[in-house]
């Protein structure tokens, strides 16, 4: 005896064929677009799509739910996706309360740092370099006896200013608490004066006398950059080896980098990966001085809230000169290196590029929808490279050559 409910099982993919599409509901989700557009799949075929103003995958699980219950009681699915398009959320999540001077104004309960962390994320996804401004007022209970203090400078880190409510009975250190954002944290212990330096600073959206003295120094730093041939860039060194045209997806929780994305995103410039020689990724780190430049070509929110990032290799460069900022974030003058010519795969390493035809679809997101160029022996080379199970040091020199004969040719015994 008993009573059983259908079960229909729904997950989100990356891209179609990818890790989640075997069950019964899937969705994919646009590049770029935060999780807000996105096509739904029943049984791997498309049945609708869904352009609607929530962020972030948890909403995008939601609307599966919705569409699939729907249809068990007779709603076709692209009529539920249109409905879907026509809601607005819920108060006070991520809720629009107005544009003005194109300041568009959200507000959200997210009531604890991971809450703060993930709201961030999923904004910042959406408007890219775009500017913005948290508001925070501690209203929970946890909040107000300062049980995530330590979580809120991270929390805060996507925002490019932060205004946090300071009253005289708040009873922790808040100061203390951010002060790790440094000059992006404002103050304020009462709301009145909190609105007061909100209104004193000229909104991102409003021209302002001192705009164009902002883009003169921002052109001004980007010439900076190249100085005689060489180019000043921010290095992440990783104990990953990354090739031309190669992908590299990445999470990002520490605050320098999470500043390093944000600049990046606005002036849209490349980053430097680096092989680490010695040291840790989160330490300091002793590189090889040969690295790649990271574009960033995709944004995402994690199921943790923190930002993912979907980039890929370009130029190889190397190192003239390091530094480092007071937070931490390495830098280094650069000499970009010469593109390796593109020579055709010999007959004898032929069996080579057959094997990334074959090798590189079963290996997951990040090599679905791969534009493959197996006629080419560098672009055969430093896929190998990738792949393959060889020490770190060994993918280093396969970066490091310049012939792409001879890298298949010190690859081909070990495929």
């Amino acid at each position: 005896m008993g009573c059983w409910s259908p079960r229909e099982s729904f997950a989100v993919v990356k891209a179609a064929g990818g890790a989640g599409a075997d069950a019964e509901w899937s969705a994919v989700i646009a590049p770029g677009s935060a999780a807000s557009r996105f096509a739904v799949l029943c049984r791997g075929t498309t049945v609708a799509e869904v352009n609607w103003p929530l962020l972030g995958e948890h909403n995008v699980m939601n609307a599966l739910a919705a569409i699939a219950a729907a249809r068990h009681v007779g709603v076709p699915p692209e009529r539920a996706a249109r409905a879907l398009g026509e809601f607005r959320g819920v108060k006070r999540r991520m809720e629009i309360r107005g544009v003005v001077d194109g300041v568009t104004v959200y507000d959200d309960f997210a009531h604890h740092p991971t809450a703060i962390a993930t709201t961030l994320s999923g904004l910042r996804a959406r408007v890219g370099g775009a500017r913005i401004v948290a508001v925070l007022e501690a209203r929970s209970n946890t909040m107000k006896l300062g049980v995530h203090r330590e979580q809120m400078a991270p929390a805060l880190a996507l925002a490019d200013r932060a205004w946090l409510l300071n009253p005289p009975d708040i009873g922790w250190d808040l100061p203390s608490a951010v002060a790790a954002l440094g000059a992006r944290a404002s103050l304020a212990a009462s709301v009145d004066e909190l609105v007061k330096g909100l209104a004193e600073r000229q909104p991102p959206g409003r021209s302002h006398p001192g705009d164009e003295q902002r883009r003169l120094r921002r052109a001004a730093r980007q010439a900076a950059r190249r100085v005689a041939g060489a180019e000043v860039i921010a290095l992440f060194p990783l104990n990953i080896v990354l090739f031309p045209d190669g992908p590299l997806p990445l999470r990002i929780f520490e605050t320098r980098y999470v500043d390093m994305v944000r600049r990046c995103m606005r002036e849209a410039q490349a980053f430097g990966v680096v092989l680490i020689r010695e040291g840790s990724e989160v330490g300091p780190a002793e590189t090889f001085d040969v690295g790649t430049l990271a574009k960033i070509v995709d944004f995402h929110q994690l199921s943790d809230g923190l930002l993912g990032l979907s980039c890929v290799g370009q130029q190889r460069f190397r190192i003239r000169s390091r530094g480092r900022q007071p937070d931490g974030l390495n830098l280094a003058e650069v000499d970009g290196l010469t593109p390796e010519p593109t020579v055709a795969v010999p007959a004898r390493h032929t069996r080579l590029a057959e094997l990334l035809k074959s090798v590189l679809p079963q290996l997951g997101e990040v090599y679905e929808g791969f534009d493959m160029r197996l006629d080419d022996a560098a672009w055969v080379g430093h896929r190998l490279a990738e792949i393959l199970p060889i020490p770190l040091p060994d993918k280093q020199m396969c970066l490091e050559l310049d012939d792409p004969i001879r890298r298949l040719d010190f690859l081909g015994p070990l495929a």
